[in-house]
């Protein structure tokens, strides 16, 4: 290697360390954002706008799609208008320019509509980095993600606590269930009634929701 090569080499690298970036970000493809996809949730009906299932696809000129989910259809148009041509790598400003751009306050519609774009987004940077996204974002912070089944409707069973058992057989140490349908005072029964039978399955019954 020429003494100037590697001189030069040798400083970019000192550069990317000093700044806290990974080495491959100097050789990463400068992309440009060409297209954006909304697809609908198929059999996914509820009425529920925070509930949103949509998947979106952001597609770069490197050939390199990211995929997000959430928002609705008529929003990701609007937020699409301002992003096409836009940096992918530049996930701060775009996230910055689409929420304070207009000339009206966004609401929580644009908020839902941004995280997919947004996770859209740092989905490309990590494909094109050759990186898990968590390293992008500090690290790792857990080796697994505790899954739970909401009414676990694989089951065919006809009471809450057979559903239960069912769900807890099938592998998943979590079962939650919500109050549709039911008085807050015949979850709470209930929810006691199913830690006292699965107790020595050593699971957990969950409220709905976080409220």
């Amino acid at each position: 290697m020429q003494r100037r090569n590697f001189l030069k080499s040798s400083l970019i690298g000192s550069a990317a360390v000093v700044a806290g970036l990974p080495l491959n970000v100097l050789a990463a493809p400068r992309l440009k954002i060409t297209k954006i996809r909304y697809y609908a949730a198929p059999g996914y009906n509820k009425p529920l706008f925070n509930q949103a299932r949509g998947i979106v696809e952001i597609e770069t000129d490197g050939g390199i799609i990211g995929i997000g989910e959430g928002g609705s259809k008529d929003m990701i148009e609007q937020c699409a208008q301002m992003i096409i041509g836009e940096d992918p790598f530049r996930v701060e400003h775009i996230w910055q320019n689409v929420y304070r751009g207009m000339f009206y306050p966004p609401g929580r519609e644009k908020l839902h509509a941004l995280g997919a774009l947004e996770m859209a987004l740092w989905d490309i940077k990590g494909k094109a980095l050759g990186v898990p996204v968590y390293d992008l974002l500090g690290g790792a912070t857990r080796d697994y993600v505790e899954c739970y089944a909401t009414g676990f409707r694989a089951s065919k069973a006809k009471t809450e606590e057979e559903r239960a058992r069912d769900c807890i057989e099938a592998g998943l140490r979590a079962y939650r269930i919500g109050p549709t349908g039911a008085t807050v005072s015949s979850l709470l029964i209930s929810m006691k009634t199913l830690k006292r039978q699965l107790n020595s399955a050593n699971v957990s019954t969950l409220p709905w929701g976080g409220r």
